[in-house]
């Protein structure tokens, strides 16, 4: 999966609380290590320059694809037994 802001926020005053968010996520997810915390896999090549000139370069995170929503992976929980719960 991948992660960028949209256009319109790129052109708009929320860009900068946009890219702040941004990279804060890509940080913190780039040092987790949990198997249930997404796995990030990448950044756009631009770096944070791709964010000092969005419209030339841009600024992405790379992420593993999630099959299941929340909702949906907490009633999958609910039905494993407490005993095989970590």
């Amino acid at each position: 999966a991948i992660k960028c802001l949209r256009p319109e926020i790129a052109k708009g005053p929320r860009y900068v609380q946009g890219a702040a968010d941004l990279i804060m996520e890509s940080h913190l997810l780039s040092n987790m290590s949990h198997p249930n915390i997404i796995k990030i896999r990448g950044v756009s090549g631009a770096g944070l320059e791709g964010l000092a000139n969005p419209s030339k370069f841009g600024f992405f995170i790379i992420m593993d694809k999630l099959y299941d929503t929340l909702d949906t992976r907490i009633k999958k929980w609910a039905t494993v037994p407490k005993k095989r719960r970590a």
